[in-house]
């Protein structure tokens, strides 16, 4: 039974329940109402419907309509025989790709749950919770890591990403650029001291912290930094 149904079933066993106790006086309409969850106007209109057409006047006539976007069986079916007879083991990524360059026009999600519902693709195992969808702001600035598997290089050895979608890419990457500001040749960003001097900072204010002992660890880290930031500065 599909999800949908089965709340409408619940629904309507709430209702009667909730109409026995109202016709019985043991309840008043507001909370009869407040039982079901919906204004008292609402339920007034519901007990209209009961009484002049019975359990039938609670159906939602929505659930047994077919959506005017439903694509038809023919056109379902023909996608299903493309793919079983010419390209099956494709990824559903490179066969979308495909399905649109020759005329196609549903989207990636209809393509790829109508290959699914045929059994024709898996879906996908469950991500553990180093793989799930994370927004952008974790990596940018929590700098929360890309597990292994999902970094550029080991997915483009996979296979995993067509050339839409590194072409895509490239173009995001190059939108970024475009649109970040350029400091002009008075300012002083860019120059090896607003480079190097920020980082240098860091160990002024980590020495205040530490005690001589604890800082002692940390001062060949600062060494090879001053040495980098000198064998660097030319470049800079």
């Amino acid at each position: 039974m599909k999800r949908t149904v089965l709340q409408q079933e619940i629904r309507i066993m709430r209702f009667e329940e909730t109409y026995s106790l109202w016709t019985e006086g043991r309840i008043t309409q507001e909370e009869a109402a407040r039982i079901l969850g919906v204004h008292e106007r609402s339920f007034r209109r519901h007990v209209n419907r009961y009484i002049e057409d019975g359990l039938d006047g609670l159906i939602d006539k929505r659930l047994n309509q077919a959506s005017a976007r439903k694509a038809p069986v023919d056109e379902v079916m023909a996608l299903a025989d493309q793919y079983r007879d010419r390209h099956h083991g494709w990824n559903v990524s490179h066969f979308h790709d495909w399905y649109q360059k020759n005329g196609g026009t549903r989207s990636y999600t209809w393509v790829k749950n109508t290959l699914q519902e045929k059994r024709l693709v898996k879906k996908a195992p469950k991500r553990g919770k180093h793989r799930k969808r994370r927004p952008a702001l974790d990596y940018a600035v929590k700098m929360r890591r890309f597990a292994q598997q999902d970094q550029l290089d080991r997915v483009l050895v996979a296979g995993l990403l067509s050339a839409r979608q590194l072409d895509r890419f490239a173009i995001m990457i190059v939108n970024v650029h475009q649109a970040a500001d350029v400091a002009g040749p008075e300012q002083p960003y860019g120059t090896p001291q607003a480079v190097i001097g920020p980082v240098l900072e860091n160990f002024t204010q980590i020495k205040a912290l530490l005690s001589v002992k604890e800082y002692r660890k940390v001062k060949g880290l600062e060494e090879w930094t001053r040495k980098c930031c000198d064998d660097q500065h030319e470049i800079l």
